[in-house]
């Protein structure tokens, strides 16, 4: 059940609302994209069920942040956990390349299928994702392929949030329980507009660049040869005061021209910028 406004629930009580949840799983793979939702998931998942009942699947392809596959990879030798890596390219699939507004589904059915195979021949049955509650609260068209490919979203069904995920994970030690989410690349690139694997490096080196300079939560969004740039509105300041260095090593990376969003990071922006396919909300 999701948890009540204003209260704070207690850590161990959100890990036993995860343990009954998990209870009838089995072996179980856990989909880890290295960010905060899935690690937390794995980690848990690893408590509950033993290290040898748990394997997590790590995708590396041009929508992933190297941050959060250098985590991962990190994250998971420290811990000696049951993994495998699997190298995909979403950009040879053209309903992913053409990036219209069920690029999204399409992505996440080949990504998904990709993974149960490797998890039905390693033996694990049952195969899950980082998904909470919130996640609902978005567009989000690539839930509708993990629902049809039978994806199973422990931390919803436990009630978690971003909030509970928060929570639990800074209980459990986590090292990025706080970090900001990476989201797939794709996103930083307007619906309808073509995908390729150098525009996509362009905004990874651009993030990359503003994460080292002090910026955790960051967007840089490509429209055309202009980066958008979007920061927490309590960096915005700050990153003012850096404007010339930022627009400096922007234009070098390939940009021809930089601006800043004054309204601030704002998850899932391109979202808003997306003509939906007919029966949807706006």
């Amino acid at each position: 059940m999701p948890q009540e406004a204003g209260h704070t629930p207690a850590a161990e009580d959100l890990l036993s609302q995860l343990e009954k949840v998990l209870s009838g799983c089995g072996r179980l793979a856990v989909a880890c994209s290295g960010g905060a939702d899935s690690t937390l998931l794995a980690s848990a998942a690893v408590k509950l069920m033993g290290r040898e009942n748990v394997l997590l699947l790590h995708v590396k392809s041009c929508f992933s942040p190297d941050r959060e596959s250098d985590f991962f990879e990190t994250w998971t030798a420290a811990s000696d956990l049951q993994t495998k890596i699997i190298h995909a390219d979403p950009l040879g699939i053209p309903e992913i390349t053409r990036n219209d507004a069920r690029r999204c589904y399409h992505c996440k059915k080949f990504i998904f299928s990709r993974l149960l195979q490797e998890a039905e021949e390693l033996g694990f049955a049952v195969l899950a994702d980082g998904t909470n509650l919130d996640d609902f609260n978005d567009y989000r068209p690539g839930l509708e392929a993990s629902a049809e490919l039978g994806i199973g979203h422990p931390l919803a069904e436990a009630g978690f949030g971003k909030r509970e995920i928060r929570i639990l994970a800074k209980h459990l030690g986590l090292a990025n329980w706080n970090a900001p989410a990476a989201a797939c690349l794709a996103s930083r690139i307007p619906c309808d507009t073509a995908l390729d694997e150098k525009s996509l490096a362009l905004v990874s080196s651009a993030e990359d660049f503003l994460c080292g300079l002090g910026f955790p939560e960051c967007r840089v969004r490509k429209l055309g040869t202009l980066a958008k740039i979007e920061v927490g509105t309590h960096h915005l300041a700050i990153l003012w005061e850096k404007r010339e260095t930022v627009n400096e090593r922007l234009r070098t990376l390939g940009f021809k021209s930089v601006a800043i969003d004054l309204a601030g990071y704002q998850q899932g922006a391109m979202n808003n910028l997306i003509c939906k396919p007919s029966g949807l909300d706006s």
